[in-house]
């Protein structure tokens, strides 16, 4: 039903003055869709209307810019909307490191735009209360394990937000270590490509390496197996 709700501007003109006391139950009404959908046909074609409508009753519900921008990009596959809200979550809460955080990330990860991706990462990394890694990835984004590093501390971020939901957090930490999986595979082949140059071979196991001092240590397989 919620996909039939008129726009927020039109809404406004019936709550007279309680526009945050709409935005806040249409918030809760679409949490609770959500999950309803989440557990069954996995419909979500009404989701980013009801969240531009919640985020026009209320321009400054900086939650619903956030999880409403990670749900339309990680389970709904809607990454166009996602970026649209999150822009306007930008325009109206510009102070948030975490919109222009999770808006660099998309555009790094979804739209492969690293020029914008660096842009708000960046402004992310200026902003009160950013964490320590952000300046990094930066960097990172224009080096050749950028886009995986980028991609496992959005995650890693993203499961912080969702210690009440154990299905999202699972699915979540699934994606962190394939990311893991891979990173640690590029890391391994290019160690063996050095070691070739050195040696005119690759190496016959992955202890090679190290005996080498190509590496330090073989990664640990983050699903508890083993490198071969």
């Amino acid at each position: 039903s919620l996909l039939y709700f008129p726009s927020g501007e039109h809404i406004k003109l019936a709550t007279v003055g309680f526009d945050a006391v709409m935005a806040d139950l249409l918030w809760a009404r679409t949490v609770v869709s959500f999950g309803e959908q989440f557990h069954t046909n996995k419909n979500y074609k009404w989701l980013y209307h009801s969240l531009d409508i919640i985020t026009t009753l209320d321009t400054y519900f900086e939650d619903v810019y956030m999880y409403g921008g990670i749900l339309l990009a990680m389970e709904a596959k809607q990454i166009d909307e996602s970026i649209a809200l999150l822009e306007k979550g930008i325009k109206n809460c510009p102070e948030s490191w975490r919109l222009h955080f999770y808006l660099g990330f998309y555009y790094t990860y979804y739209k492969n735009d690293n020029t914008k991706a660096a842009m708000y990462l960046k402004k992310a990394a200026s902003l009160p209360g950013h964490p320590a890694y952000l300046p990094r990835l930066v960097g990172l984004l224009y080096a050749k394990l950028g886009k995986i590093d980028i991609a496992i501390e959005y995650l890693r971020e993203t499961y912080k937000l969702f210690e009440k939901d154990e299905k999202m957090r699972a699915a979540i930490d699934s994606q962190i270590k394939e990311l893991v999986v891979e990173k640690h595979k590029i890391f391994l082949k290019d160690a063996a490509e050095v070691y070739k140059e050195a040696h005119g071979k690759y190496p016959g196991k992955l202890e090679d390496l190290i005996i080498a001092g190509v590496i330090n240590a073989i990664p640990v397989e983050p699903y508890g197996g083993q490198y071969v």
